[in-house]
């Protein structure tokens, strides 16, 4: 297991004169069980997409590897065991170099991302299955929050869901 909640890594992009590959073993960050992944899935956005803050809650505690597959991202997680008035949030731009990008989010972490490319697509692995009566959303506005996104509120792309928050 990872000491840290949120990790970001750059895997290596082997290439021939067919195209290129990347290994994303779920191994390379958990030792002990490296099957605990259980459910992934790929998610398409277009530009200036708003999404999250999204996390699960007990008995279903998702920790996540997000890679970017293609385009550019900007990835916000906090520890939602954090009291401080403004949670400690942990950023980083994703396949900003080039689409190796990934990072693993810990349990008990909210986890959001915005578009900042044309259009970005992205593979979760989930280390529990979606179960829709323990999602939850934080707006991704949150006053409390208090994150500047960069993007003014009118141009951004969010869910009904995500606007609604909890």
């Amino acid at each position: 297991m990872l000491d840290e909640p949120v990790k970001f890594f750059r895997h290596q992009r082997f290439k021939d004169e067919r195209g290129w590959l990347v290994n994303i073993n779920a191994a390379d960050f958990f030792v002990d069980n490296p099957n605990w992944f259980v459910h992934s899935f790929i998610v398409h956005s277009v530009k200036n997409t708003l999404r999250g803050f999204h996390f699960q809650e007990h008995p279903q505690i998702q920790e996540k590897i997000v890679h970017v597959l293609h385009g550019k991202i900007l990835d916000v997680s906090f520890w939602l065991g954090d009291s401080a008035s403004r949670p400690d949030l942990h950023t980083s731009v994703l396949g900003e170099k080039c689409a190796n990008d990934t990072a693993f989010i810990g349990p008990q972490m909210a986890h959001a991302y915005l578009v900042l490319s044309e259009s970005a697509t992205l593979m979760y692995l989930n280390t529990a299955p979606y179960d829709p009566d323990l999602a939850r959303v934080i707006h991704p506005l949150d006053a409390q929050i208090d994150y500047d996104w960069g993007v003014p509120y009118e141009h951004l792309v969010i869910s009904e869901r995500d606007r609604n928050g909890m």
